[in-house]
């Protein structure tokens, strides 16, 4: 209802819905992430006009950065830990930036037709 009264447009509302669950992926797993945001956000790319195989395809993949967004990323914490780094902090700005927020381009341009996934 709140993206419907923004009037936004179709590629600006698959930014927003994809940006919102690598966000939710941070504390949650994926089935989690998924489970809160992921059918709302899949009937709300699909209603403004996206194929659903390639929303699904992208959202599974975003969902699946939980492992590089803090605060939930007990194996960054585990590694820090064994490589007795003081500052846990610091570790976080390039995982996100190296790893989660390409991943959410990636499936932005597999939602939009750009990068073709396997139809069988």
């Amino acid at each position: 209802a709140v993206l419907d009264q923004m009037n936004l447009s179709p590629i600006i509302t698959l930014i927003v819905v994809y940006v919102l669950v690598a966000v939710v992926a941070g504390p949650l797993s994926s089935t989690a992430t998924l489970t809160a945001v992921g059918v709302v956000g899949h009937a709300v790319l699909v209603g403004v006009g996206f194929d659903p195989l390639t929303t699904a395809a992208a959202l599974l993949m975003i969902s699946s950065t939980e492992g590089a967004s803090p605060p939930s990323s007990p194996p960054i914490f585990v590694a820090c830990s064994l490589a007795d780094v003081k500052d846990v902090g610091k570790t976080f700005f390039p995982l996100i930036f190296h790893y989660v927020v390409p991943i959410v381009i990636v499936g932005c341009l597999i939602a939009l037709g750009v990068l073709p996934i396997a139809n069988t």
